[in-house]
């Protein structure tokens, strides 16, 4: 909807004209995000960076019996700095 009403102004009149019906739609989608936050924390659906670092130390774990050593290196450096960057 806030796409639609985008999209519709021609110009920055007609912008200006709906920026309070915009404003209403991003504040209600900012609630249903934060409702839909805190239901998916409550239901334990959320990684928090504990996890994110388990899991990827599980992943090495399990390349670590295909490939050898000096591959599974590289391979758990790259995953490292990937978790740093995030």
């Amino acid at each position: 909807m806030i796409e639609e009403k985008i999209n519709r102004c021609t110009d920055e009149t007609d912008l200006l004209l709906v920026s309070g019906p915009l404003s209403d739609l991003i504040m209600k989608v900012e609630k249903v995000v934060a409702s839909c936050n805190r239901l998916e924390m409550k239901l334990g659906n959320l990684l928090d960076r504990t996890k994110v670092v388990q899991f990827a130390q599980t992943v090495v774990a399990i390349v670590s019996n295909y490939v050898d050593e000096n591959d599974l290196e590289k391979i758990a450096t790259e995953i490292s700095t990937s978790l740093e960057q995030t």
